[in-house]
């Protein structure tokens, strides 16, 4: 995509090129090769997880899952025992190599029962309809 300025492309490429450590031997990435690809979309995935065993927290369903971007956990917990009651639930944003499929069989692998979360569209929800 030409730039509406003269000489404006070329000065990118030229920046791009200084940025990227694989100059000079360096071996390392190529800004010129990421900053043209298309960007990740972002989707985000919310699992509700049962079947955790009694010693899992929040940090342990993290590191089961693999992903990079995990934005939330939650493992509930038996306040008398202080130990997990075998619920949970994990929300993460998908990376670049990240699929739905491949996260959910890490767990699944584990002996853990993984569900979409759905929201429940026909909840009744009392403090948002006036009672008349």
């Amino acid at each position: 995509m030409a730039s509406p300025v003269k000489g404006r492309y070329e000065t990118q490429n030229k920046k791009l090129q200084n940025l990227s450590s694989n100059i000079h031997g360096l071996q390392g990435n190529n800004a010129n090769k990421f900053y043209h690809q298309p960007q990740n979309k972002g989707e985000v995935i919310d699992f509700v997880l049962s079947g955790l065993k009694g010693n899992m927290d929040d940090i342990e369903v993290k590191k089961l899952s693999g992903a990079k971007h995990v934005i939330s956990s939650h493992v509930e917990v038996d306040n008398l025992k202080g130990t997990c009651t075998g619920a949970g639930r994990i929300k993460i944003r998908l990376n670049d190599g990240e699929t739905s499929e491949s996260i959910r069989q890490k767990f699944v692998a584990k002996g853990i029962v993984v569900q979409d979360h759905k929201i429940e569209s026909n909840k009744n929800v009392g403090f948002t309809k006036p009672n008349w």
